[in-house]
């Protein structure tokens, strides 16, 4: 599976490369971007339930079961980059 993610200097994703719909793929990009399900509903324009919702079903597809599992995939996808010197709450996305 191909994954990449490609952002802007604005940090607006401008290219994707990947085997998720394209709702979980924007909800993914701002949750890596450290985004709370309330700010993800506001980016979005959707209810706060519906973000829960969408990452429940993020998780599940990725085999995922927490936030910091969620950043260890999308570090070894090559997504982003966490230095160790850096804390859990600190990355580069890619």
């Amino acid at each position: 599976m191909t994954q990449k993610l490609t952002f802007n200097p604005d940090g607006q994703l401008i290219e994707v490369k990947f085997s998720l719909p394209p709702r979980l793929v924007e909800v993914l990009a701002l949750r890596l971007r450290q985004y709370s399900n309330t700010e993800i509903a506001e980016a979005l324009t959707i209810e706060p339930d519906t973000v829960t919702g969408h990452l429940k079903r993020l998780y599940q597809t990725l085999g995922v079961h927490t936030r910091r599992e969620l950043f260890e995939w999308a570090e070894a996808a090559n997504l982003i980059s966490i230095s160790p010197r850096l804390t859990n709450s600190t990355q580069e996305i890619k």
